[in-house]
């Protein structure tokens, strides 16, 4: 694929990203603290992980710096978001690859929708497929316990699950109603 570049909105003239997720500072001239001028050659910045996972860049106009998520940033400059969704979804669900096609602009209702599909964040309750209980269970293992017809160990080998599970059942941690 060819490397196409684009200027970053609000730092035109200043910084471009391309559609491979690269992000570069353009040539420019500054001043030095002695009043000479000092020129500066097209350089490809640096991206850092942030605490999130994401890839981010250090952008500075005017003396002030600002971090920018690598991705959001050619989001941005080449695919259009006529329905003003806000998330930038990853569509093979790696942070790191911010490369144009990889990249769409979704809700954060379809981004949690695409992760469960990716098997990356988990299903609660009775659908996740390692559930050991029915909804139904969880609400009959409450209801013993709350009129006093078992304890906590008793119900956990009627079951077949471990006390700590009833335990976080009857405190409503698990299997929420």
């Amino acid at each position: 694929m060819q490397e196409d570049w684009k200027d970053i909105l609000g730092y035109e003239g200043l910084y471009q990203v391309s559609n491979l997720g690269r992000v570069k500072r353009l040539p420019k001239t500054t001043l030095r603290v002695d009043g000479s001028l000092l020129p500066l050659k097209e350089s490809i910045l640096k991206k850092k992980a942030s605490n999130n996972g994401y890839e981010h860049t250090c952008l500075t106009k005017e003396g002030s710096s600002s971090f920018f998520s690598v991705h959001r940033l050619v989001a941005e400059a080449f695919i259009p978001n006529p329905e003003k969704k806000y998330s930038v979804n990853h569509i093979d669900t790696n942070k790191h690859n911010n490369i144009v096609s990889n990249l769409e602009w979704s809700t954060r209702e379809e981004q949690t929708q695409h992760a469960i599909s990716m098997g990356k964040i988990g299903i609660k309750g009775e659908c996740n497929v390692k559930s050991k209980l029915t909804q139904e269970q969880a609400d009959s293992i409450r209801s013993v316990y709350k009129s006093g017809g078992a304890t906590q160990l008793e119900i956990s080998e009627e079951y077949g699950v471990s006390r700590q599970l009833v335990g976080f059942i009857i405190n409503n941690k698990r299997y929420k109603k």
